[in-house]
């Protein structure tokens, strides 16, 4: 067994542990938000967080930078810490003045009071968060970013449900991130290194591929939200609402592909620099990144208003239609990602962009004609077809540039405890109450253990359990 994929494999399922708390309470959080809020506000609420992570996600391809290049040791770890906060306070400037300037026509498409204020608030505090953020895994420990992330969210949780009290509605919602999110920039300050003034030459190191990932980052954050920015232009908020509700609902289909990808980039980085192989370190990514996303996709496809209607209740029953669309999402999403990494750790960030631009315009443009042909669930089937082009075109060039790199044979072990997970929820589901939160517990646990069950009856699967065992 490769040490570094048993290291990489420990980091991640440490990650995932972690992730799954974020996810317990993310979700929580979201549905005690999203009842007491409704779909309106819920939703108006979305819309503002979804157009401040567009704007400042750009940030974050500095950190990304840097992380590289700490991770390659081609500069200084103080410098390129001290490049990203530098990066990040100019920022939070334009952000401040982009949301005054902008005021006007935030609260008309939010439908949130002082909008230009919580989004230049929001704008500063996630930017300089997720920047410094990414910088953390370029040591390869995954695992530290995502414990820092659950500390962020719990306090980001109950910040929220104060401001909520206070405040109410989509303004509690924002001051309650804001204040989580300024508090939590310590923790990624104090885990790499001292800010350092940077020289010239890190300054320019980092520009030569910064000038890719900045891109990259703020296509994909568009990507990643058009959805919701084209309900919120072409629809209403309460649809937004819906939408943001089965987002939350899929998005336990990626707990281990963040921490996946994350420590891919490090370490292929690191092996393509001393021209070692890294198709086993990238393979062992992708036969493991989709683990969730596949019993995920199975059970919501067999009972999706159950899911929807126990957690979030009759009045986001709408968004039933839009879950099973998001959790295909999803599964695409969690093989693309460490393709996407991978590039990146093999100094190819350009092909990351070129992609992801191309596929965002077909998204853009497929989303806007499915919406006026088919409603607004044509918005989430164009955001499929966008997401399986790229992850089509991102995987064909990923194979020239490595050797024997094959399809997992875990992703069909995968698709046939997917199979048998959906099977068992659709003959299950029907005999039990719709709304009933403990009759949707039953039913999870029922569908999860029978697709781990699969999964054991590899020994390959057997093997990845005993290397996790010392987390």
């Amino acid at each position: 067994m490769d040490e570094n994929a048993t290291h990489l494999r420990q980091e991640v399922g440490r990650a995932a542990l972690y992730q799954a708390a974020i996810g317990a309470v993310g979700l929580a959080g979201s549905v005690l938000f999203a009842r007491r809020l409704g779909p309106d506000a819920f939703g108006s609420y979305a819309l503002l967080y979804a157009l401040a992570e567009i704007c400042n996600r750009s940030v974050s391809g500095v950190g990304e930078a840097a992380k590289k290049r700490i991770s390659g040791g081609a500069v200084p770890p103080g410098e390129a810490v001290g490049a990203t906060v530098l990066t990040a306070i100019l920022a939070a400037v334009a952000g401040g003045i982009l949301g005054a300037v902008a005021d006007d026509w935030l609260v008309a498409f939010t439908g949130v009071s002082h909008a230009g204020l919580w989004f230049a608030l929001l704008f500063a505090s996630l930017g300089a968060f997720e920047s410094l953020q990414v910088v953390m895994t370029a040591d390869g420990r995954v695992d530290r970013e995502t414990f820092h992330d659950l500390l962020h969210r719990v306090q980001t949780v109950l910040l929220q449900a104060g401001g909520v009290a206070l405040l109410g509605g989509a303004a509690g919602m924002a001051a309650g991130l804001t204040g989580g999110t300024l508090l939590a920039i310590q923790y990624p300050l104090r885990a790499v290194a001292r800010p350092a003034i940077p020289e010239r030459a890190t300054l320019r190191s980092l520009w030569r591929y910064a000038r890719y990932a900045v891109v990259e980052r703020a296509t994909v954050q568009t990507w990643n939200r058009v959805n919701l920015v084209l309900l919120g232009w072409l629809a209403t908020s309460a649809v937004t609402g819906r939408f943001t509700v089965a987002r939350d609902l899929s998005s336990p289909a990626l707990f281990v592909v963040g921490a996946t990808a994350a420590g891919v980039m490090a370490q292929v980085s690191d092996r393509h620099r001393s021209d070692e192989r890294v198709a086993g370190v990238i393979r062992d990514a992708l036969a493991h990144s989709s683990v969730l996303a596949v019993p995920m996709l199975a059970a919501v496809a067999a009972a999706p208003e159950r899911v929807v209607l126990a957690l979030y209740g009759p009045a986001y029953a709408g968004a039933a239609p839009f879950l099973v669309g998001l959790a295909v999402y999803q599964l695409l999403v969690s093989q693309s990602r460490p393709v996407a990494a991978a590039l990146k750790g093999l100094d190819r960030p350009d092909v990351v962009v070129r992609l992801s631009v191309v596929c965002f315009a077909l998204d853009v443009l497929l989303g806007v004609a499915a919406f006026f042909a088919t409603g607004p669930v044509g918005v989430v089937v164009a955001t499929v077809a966008a997401q399986s082009a790229w992850l089509a075109l991102g995987a064909l060039v990923l194979r020239t540039h490595v050797d024997a790199l094959a399809v997992p044979r875990e992703l069909g072990l995968q698709a046939v405890g997917g199979v048998v997970t959906y099977a068992t929820v659709a003959l299950v589901a029907p005999l039990l109450p719709r709304t009933s939160v403990l009759s949707l517990a039953v039913v999870a646990s029922l569908g999860g253990a029978v697709y781990v069950g699969v999964l054991l009856l590899s020994p390959a699967t057997r093997s990845v359990v005993a290397d996790l065992a010392p987390i």
